[in-house]
């Protein structure tokens, strides 16, 4: 169940077409040679670029866990926590492309995933008293057939240490994470509520400035340890559909809106098994929270209602196979 957001649409897109660009390029000087080095002249000047490109197929499996909740009105009172969604073991099948492109020491990343969901579970809580005390609805549910998006560019200086065997990157970079979750098959737990035709969707979107440090090490001939570690500053936005509530609007039925930050570190093991061909294993956790931000509910009436969201936490680890060709 797609939902119209065209703000947050924008800046999706924009990411997206600067990925594309830079794999554009990657892939331009990639079929110029195996390892390309120009040399410009005039008169005095003497000018040369040297440079790599490093092209990954990445597949792999990830394990995701999603939680929000909000008060009962935007002071964050009556009662402090009124309702929360958990979103546990989201299982993910993802595959992505992975570009590194060094042109002399400036060195460009770029990488774009797209994961499905192919099972998870929930639930859904309400209380009307203080710190989840008063519980007087719950419900369970599961979550399939949805996707993930993830993509992001990063630009920053490479050296060279220990005669070229450790690489220190230092980067600046931006990305973008997106989870479609549509809620399907739920049972009433406490209190009673039809929950027969549940179909609500709950759309989040994760985009972030970046500071992190790519690592290279070379153990022993062909064989190389890498890991990335990055620090974000997030802004979170969320839009939900709650098909049975006919006293909410739709499409949209309320909006969620913060600012956070977040944490994403890769360690992998990569092996050259020919001249230009490495195979790996990479293992991923990002840890992602927002707080203190706004929960917009629009009614059918056309009235807004506005309380606080009090925090979103998003937990995500992975394991990932690779194939890379070095020029």
């Amino acid at each position: 169940m797609n939902l119209a957001r065209p703000s947050i649409m924008n800046k999706k897109m924009l990411l997206y077409y600067i990925v594309i660009f830079i794999f554009g390029i990657g892939l331009v000087l990639f079929n110029v040679s195996e390892s390309f080095a120009f040399e410009f002249y005039e008169e005095d000047l003497d000018f040369k670029i040297r440079g790599s490109v490093i092209i990954s197929g990445i597949i792999g499996y990830r394990m995701d866990n999603l939680d929000w909740n909000i008060a009962g009105d935007q002071y964050g009172n009556n009662p402090n926590i009124l309702s929360e969604l958990e979103f546990n073991d989201l299982e993910i099948y993802q595959a992505g492309l992975e570009l590194k492109l060094t042109l002399n020491r400036i060195y460009f990343r770029a990488s774009i995933y797209f994961g499905e969901i192919t099972h998870g579970e929930g639930t859904d809580s309400d209380y009307d008293q203080d710190n989840r005390n008063g519980l007087y609805s719950r419900s369970q549910f599961e979550i399939n057939n949805d996707d993930v998006q993830d993509m992001g560019v990063g630009l920053g200086y490479q050296f060279d240490l220990l005669n070229k065997k450790l690489r220190l990157v230092p980067l600046i970079g931006i990305s973008y994470h997106e989870q479609n979750l549509c809620i399907t098959n739920g049972v009433q737990t406490v209190g009673s509520a039809d929950l027969e035709g549940l179909n609500s969707a709950y759309q989040t979107e994760w985009t972030s400035w970046w500071l992190g440090m790519d690592i290279s090490f070379e153990v022993m001939t062909n064989l190389f340890l890498s890991s990335s570690l990055e620090y974000h500053l997030v802004d979170y936005q969320a839009r939900a559909n709650w098909n049975l509530r006919e006293d909410f609007a739709h499409p949209v039925s309320f909006s969620h809106n913060a600012d956070g930050k977040g944490t994403a570190m890769k360690i992998g093991i990569s092996h050259f098994f020919a001249e230009h061909w490495a195979i790996g294993l990479l293992y991923g956790r990002q840890k992602w929270s927002a707080s203190g931000g706004y929960d917009y509910l629009f009614l059918a009436t056309g009235e807004t209602i506005t309380s606080k969201l009090n925090e979103v936490d998003w937990d995500s680890r992975s394991i990932n196979l690779l194939l890379s060709y070095n020029s």
